[in-house]
């Protein structure tokens, strides 16, 4: 309070100087804007929720808020920003073309998008565009005589330009033995509410292989956003599967690349062999450990322990695998050790949290500035954050170094690569391929992995919501 006061003084005894300096440069100086208030709200801000310690001299609080932030950010930060409210865009429409796709050069010389899985309920599903399918060419028109071949150069450019450009547009694509096909989109095909989730349940089943005389339930999940409304349907269905006898659960998180983190203490209750009510299944680890956040067992007594009559866990991970998907599995790992087996590809070892766009109000209710700030590392029970991201048997879905033609086969399918090989290791019996589909004799055999639709990015937390 004296800081301030005294401030005033000193505004009310120069202003009149300050007013002259500014009329004589003929307006050309940039204003000078004292943002004290703000930066008081920053500076708590931080000191409640930042990850890491903060300075021990606080930046001058008269500094621009912009400046401000950036003297208070560890050197290790590489996420935390701040922005003009003005200048964060506000999206109206999202665009989904409604399916993933990875680019990949092919051993013909050519390159390819090819798609990973198709979303339920698009206009991609409805014209029988099905995973494995490869894009050869795109038109940004829908007019044949404007159709531009993928390559190396324009991959990452070309279909994402055309599905938000808000016109028409059409892409021709080989089927395994069935010739090319090609489908129009146009704009209201692809674009969607910006507060639009997909499901993230893909695909389950509770008896995957039963040959094998094993239950093994299986499940497809794809990222861990909106869990108010999605998180309540995977306990049923877990709890289903438990109810159902299954020993072995496959869990294919591939594609689960983002989300939230409020999904931890529900699976964490359904998934551990074991579980003490009192303890934790993972923190949120700060630099200052009496900062850390424990994510205790759930209390949801309508949660079953599935865990407690598995044999074992199985995780399938993939190049996008990141973020919550990879701190359920680092948790789960501390209760589970080597019962707990991950296949498929190497994950991005993202254990960082952040928080949502946090819009810093004034006394007055106006807010000019927003800040996204780090939160800590999500750490196992025994708040070790250091992920393991090696798998314990690689499968890779699109497999540069082998040379097959196996094509991609869907989700779910016992032959599809990946699950069959975690299938064959849980069980030790060996998946005949499908000899009349697996392979096709002039189908091309991916020789470099370009890249993918799906983004990772660290998972985030309400900063309302953090738990006390």
């Amino acid at each position: 309070m004296i800081r301030k006061e005294l401030f005033l003084a000193i505004t009310i005894a120069i202003g009149g100087l300050f007013s002259w300096a500014c009329s004589n440069n003929n307006g050309s100086d940039p204003v000078i804007e004292f943002s004290d208030e703000a930066n008081d709200s920053i500076l708590k801000l931080m000191k409640a929720n930042y990850c890491w310690n903060l300075p021990t001299e606080t930046p001058d609080i008269m500094m621009n808020s912009d400046a401000f932030f950036k003297k208070l950010l560890n050197s290790k930060d590489t996420v935390s920003w701040i922005k003009l409210i003005a200048d964060i865009p506000t999206a109206t429409t999202a665009y989904d073309i409604g399916f993933e796709y990875a680019a990949n050069r092919y051993d013909d010389g050519k390159t390819y998008y090819a798609i990973l899985y198709v979303k339920k309920g698009t206009k991609a599903e409805k014209v029988e565009i099905e995973r494995g399918y490869l894009i050869t060419h795109v038109s940004p028109t829908g007019l044949a005589k404007d159709t531009i071949a993928v390559t190396k150069d324009n991959y990452n450019t070309l279909l994402p330009n055309c599905i938000t450009s808000g016109k028409q547009f059409s892409i021709l694509y080989r089927r395994p033995g069935s010739g090319e096909a090609a489908s129009t989109f146009n704009p209201e095909d692809v674009a969607v509410s910006p507060s639009k989730v997909q499901d993230p349940l893909y695909y389950s089943n509770a008896d995957i292989f039963p040959a094998s005389g094993k239950k093994i339930g299986y499940i497809v999940y794809n990222h861990f956003l909106s869990a108010g409304t999605y998180l309540s349907p995977l306990i049923s269905k877990l709890n289903e599967f438990k109810n159902q006898g299954v020993e072995t659960l496959i869990l294919d998180l591939r594609y689960n690349a983002t989300g939230g983190y409020d999904y931890l203490s529900a699976l964490g209750s359904s998934l551990v062999k074991t579980q003490d009510q009192g303890a934790a299944f993972a923190y949120l680890a700060r630099e200052d450990a009496s900062k850390d956040i424990a994510y205790k067992f759930s209390t949801d007594k309508t949660i079953q322990n599935l865990g407690s009559q598995l044999e074992s866990i199985y995780v399938i991970t993939g190049q996008s695998t990141a973020g919550p998907s990879e701190t359920l599995i680092h948790a789960l790992r501390a209760y589970w050790g080597d019962k707990i087996v991950i296949t498929g590809e190497d994950m991005k070892g993202q254990n960082l949290a952040t928080s949502n766009q946090v819009a810093i109000k004034l006394s007055d209710g106006s807010s000019k500035w927003a800040v996204k700030i780090a939160l800590g590392h999500f750490a196992d029970k025994n708040k070790n954050y250091s992920y393991r991201t090696k798998v314990n048997n690689e499968l890779k879905e699109i497999n540069t170094e082998s040379g097959t033609k196996t094509q991609l086969k869907p989700l779910g399918d016992i032959k599809e690569y990946v699950l069959k090989g975690t299938l064959e290791e849980i069980t030790g019996l060996t998946i005949d391929p499908d000899k009349r589909s697996a392979k096709v004799s002039n189908w091309p055999s991916p020789v470099e992995y370009l890249g993918s639709s799906i983004k990772s990015e660290q998972g985030t937390i309400s900063i309302d919501n953090l738990r006390p």
